[in-house]
């Protein structure tokens, strides 16, 4: 089968990136497909942030722009006329769209190109909660979402509710990229948190929390790993509290595995949620782990006081808790690391490319 993969921007930094360049390898490597990334936008490195087998071909729509609110999507006409000769000239059996955008161009090209139509199937491919997005884009997904082929989810939650829209749903898990040889040093008075430093992944809670475990624990430090629009703030906050010798904001990293099995505690403190590909990455790597109960996602991957911990919702004084908690009892940090290691087997490469294998072949 021969698959487009549309995506904004590839280049960018974040977990939608990732699993799609990853995905995108493992359809080709394992699957045997002929896979292309068809990127809208590109940084000025022209470069994809995570690694691109050689057999995985991207092609750039708009060199050299970002996808920054001024220039985003200001060229729709242009751009769908370049997307619509790419998908003329390799004549894809598949598109799969990565965001309601996407999903509104692949379909204006099936169904009203010129001066020939295309024959394709659309599938979306959703990596948001089915309740983040506004209003205006609500009310077009429940349009267009029922002319397409097939929407794929990341939870069997959001799966229930785009079923309404679209009767193929299926919900197939992020795969977890990292085979880890190294389990983490439990003994490590440390504790690692990883995301874009963006307002949703609440690490300006996080830091609050911590502030409170370092008065019990003042031995301990905080890892946060990531790139955002908030840096400067987060900053401002553990300066003014007198953190900056117990927090560090530590820039992204593609080796972040090492620093993985050099921490004890990993901490999901993300306002929301779809899924949370970072919490099955930590658990595979044998950290005991906490998050907080976001309404779709780390409640699928945590089964509370067994493999993880759950904590209500920005609730930061339990979460502050539950992180003493851990670092008192070794024990416990020791049993959930155990089970959160088999329960990071059922995101392994060969199951979930087991499910998008049985679906792919449904499309044809």
């Amino acid at each position: 089968m021969r698959i487009g993969i549309l995506i904004n921007d590839v280049t960018a930094v974040g977990g939608v990136e990732r699993v799609v360049t990853n995905t995108a390898n493992k359809f080709h490597s394992i699957l045997g497909h002929e896979v292309e990334i068809i990127s809208v936008f590109t940084n000025k490195n022209d470069r994809p942030s995570f690694n691109i087998d050689e057999g995985v071909q991207i092609k750039y729509i708009n060199r050299n722009i970002t996808t920054n609110k001024e220039n985003k999507f200001s060229k729709y006409s242009s751009i769908i006329k370049k997307i619509h000769q790419i998908i003329e000239d390799r004549k894809y059996d598949l598109v799969l769209c990565n965001s309601i955008s996407l999903v509104l161009i692949a379909l204006i090209i099936k169904k009203f190109a010129v001066p020939r139509k295309v024959s394709f199937k659309i599938v979306a491919w959703e990596h948001s909660q089915f309740d983040n997005v506004s209003e205006k884009f609500k009310q077009l997904r429940n349009i267009i979402y029922r002319f397409i082929d097939g929407v794929v989810t990341l939870t069997e939650q959001d799966k229930a509710l785009f079923n309404k829209i679209n009767s193929n749903t299926r919900c197939i898990y992020n795969m977890n990229p990292f085979i880890s040889t190294t389990r983490a040093n439990l003994n490590a008075k440390k504790v690692i948190a990883v995301g874009r430093l963006e307002e949703e992944k609440g690490f300006d809670m996080l830091i609050e929390a911590f502030s409170i475990v370092n008065k019990e624990y003042p031995d301990w430090v905080l890892n946060i790993y990531g790139e955002g629009s908030q840096r400067d703030f987060l900053e401002r906050n553990i300066n003014d509290k007198n953190l900056q010798n117990y927090i560090k904001l530590n820039n992204f990293t593609n080796n972040i595995i090492d620093n993985y099995v050099e921490s004890s505690i990993f901490v999901l403190s993300s306002r929301t949620e779809s899924f949370g590909m970072v919490l099955v990455e930590a658990m595979s790597n044998g950290l005991a782990c906490i998050s907080f109960d976001c309404k779709v996602g780390p409640r699928e991957i945590i089964k509370n006081n067994t493999d993880g911990l759950l904590v209500e919702p920005n609730n930061i004084e339990e979460l502050a808790s539950k992180i003493i908690n851990l670092i008192n009892d070794s024990k416990l940090r020791n049993s959930l690391a155990e089970n959160a290691m088999l329960k990071a087997k059922l995101f392994s490469t060969e199951t979930i490319m087991s499910e998008w294998d049985y679906f792919l072949s449904e499309m044809k």
